[in-house]
């Protein structure tokens, strides 16, 4: 029931927000998921040195406020956002340089000459790094922060994150011992993605959680053996279960209602199709370039591409990887080169859900795809064919906005409880059947595996040699 004093359910508004790579995405819904207005503004990305990519949190800022004044006072709102990206903060709450962003590899090395082991992404390899390339800056960082957390801390006031934005550093609720002291004291304090940090002009305001989390929520679905692929600039694909069991190369397993999602991040995913577009079809629109990847046959001709441009993430967790055309010939022409990009990103979707379904008892037969990639008929029609599932796509792919207001709703009590709102917020979806390519993309999908173990040493040689 609507907490005492709450507005008539036929007058609430609630707003999710969702702070992407590319994109500040922000809509308002009503009680039960229609939409009732939505609006965008586009982010960017810097580049300063090899490996390095690099935000403005200040745009964030200045993005949230305006699509925050486009959309109305709301009742609540929350906001779901990319993790792994870290904003170092002084003790007035000021970001001391750009953000440093997920898809980002400069502290690659200081994370392997950690034990155990630590990722490129990973907040304590970047602590490393900081202190040991940028010292004077390192010695004034009071808070590390995530992107929506640092908005809701301009909101509110509050510093917090939730369990789930925090993968491989939060378990059961708190954050793990085993964190370096000297990172683990500039963490925000954890609280439960619908926690109430606080109440602005535009809202009352939730913690929110991760965009995979969120645009998980925002399909309406939550049963075990559920498989999803938020498409996005990248991939992250992920499996609900009953139990919790953290297969080899799979890093977060976050407690959900009712079940845990067992998740990984790809590198690139819409990122391999604007890298295709400028590199090698500049001739092209996007739509040009899903009409043109269309022409091509299922196999590209027998063209396997490696999506592994900035490395790869889950499962291997190697960003000295590289992207790999494999097969090229003179008979190949700009068409395969398109199809088998989506194709190669459809295989490293399929190699994360293999990976899941190693450590869990459910096997996933439909996928629900969300997110900027789930427009594309063509490849979600891959995509269907090249897992062998059932591809189950939500009327509105912008399931981190929906699901972000799912958050905001159990927060401000127009929905008793998180799932309660899943449940009455849902929307419809449409499903695509794998095709009869299947023998076919197997065959292929046989031969992107056995790629990346053949060419690892290679990999590794190739990022020794001196940059220009």
């Amino acid at each position: 029931m609507p907490q005492r004093g709450a507005p008539p359910r036929s007058t609430v508004t609630l707003i999710g927000l969702d702070l992407g790579t590319t994109r500040l995405k922000g809509a308002a819904y009503r009680p039960d998921g229609m939409l009732a207005a939505a609006t965008s503004r586009p982010l960017s990305t810097s580049s300063p040195a090899p490996g390095w990519v690099e935000q403005d949190p200040e745009a964030w800022w200045r993005g949230v406020k305006d699509v925050l004044a486009e959309l109305g006072p709301a009742d609540a709102l929350a906001i779901c956002g990319q993790i792994n990206t870290h904003i170092f903060l002084d003790a007035e709450g000021q970001a001391l340089r750009p953000a440093i962003s997920w898809a980002d590899v400069r502290a690659a090395d200081a994370g392997r000459a950690m034990s155990p082991p630590q990722g490129a992404s990973s907040v304590e390899a970047r602590y490393r790094w900081l202190v040991a390339h940028e010292p004077d800056l390192a010695s004034r960082v009071r808070w590390i922060l995530l992107p929506k957390d640092f908005i809701n801390f301009r909101l509110t006031g509050v510093m917090a994150t939730d369990p789930a934005s925090a993968p491989g550093l939060a378990s059961g609720g708190a954050y793990r011992p085993s964190i370096l002291p000297e990172v683990r004291r500039l963490l925000p304090p954890l609280a439960e993605e619908t926690t109430l940090l606080g109440t602005t002009e535009a809202a009352r305001v939730a913690v929110g959680t991760q965009d995979g989390v969120a645009a998980i929520y925002g399909c309406g679905e939550l049963d075990a053996g559920t498989a999803f692929d938020v498409s996005g600039t990248s991939e992250t694909v992920g499996i609900l279960s009953r139990e919790r069991n953290v297969s080899p190369g799979i890093r977060g397993v976050i407690p959900m209602p009712r079940h845990y999602l067992h998740a990984g991040p790809t590198q690139a995913g819409g990122r391999s199709i604007a890298w295709a577009l400028g590199a090698c079809a500049p001739n092209l629109t996007l739509e040009g370039f899903f009409d043109a990847a269309r022409s091509s046959p299922p196999g590209a001709n027998r063209l396997v591409f490696l999506p592994y441009l900035l490395g790869e993430r889950a499962p291997l967790w190697d960003p000295q990887a590289r992207g790999v055309f494999f097969g090229l010939s003179l008979a190949h022409r700009q068409a395969d080169v398109c199809r088998a990009v989506l194709e190669g990103v459809a295989f490293a979707i399929r190699h994360l859900l293999e990976t899941i379904e190693g450590g869990l008892p459910e096997r996933a037969t439909r996928m629900f795809v969300s997110g900027g990639g789930a427009k594309s008929p063509l490849w979600n029609e891959i995509k269907a064919a090249a897992t062998g599932r059932t591809v189950c796509c939500p009327a509105n792919v912008e399931t981190g906005t929906l699901g972000a207001a799912m958050i905001a709703a159990a927060a401000g009590g127009t929905h008793p409880t998180l799932a309660a709102a899943v449940a009455g917020m849902r929307p419809a979806f449409a499903r695509v059947e794998p095709g009869g390519d299947r023998g076919g993309y197997d065959a292929l999908y046989g031969v992107y595996r056995e790629l990346y173990p053949a060419l690892r040493e290679c990999f590794a040689r190739l990022a020794a040699i001196p940059a220009p």
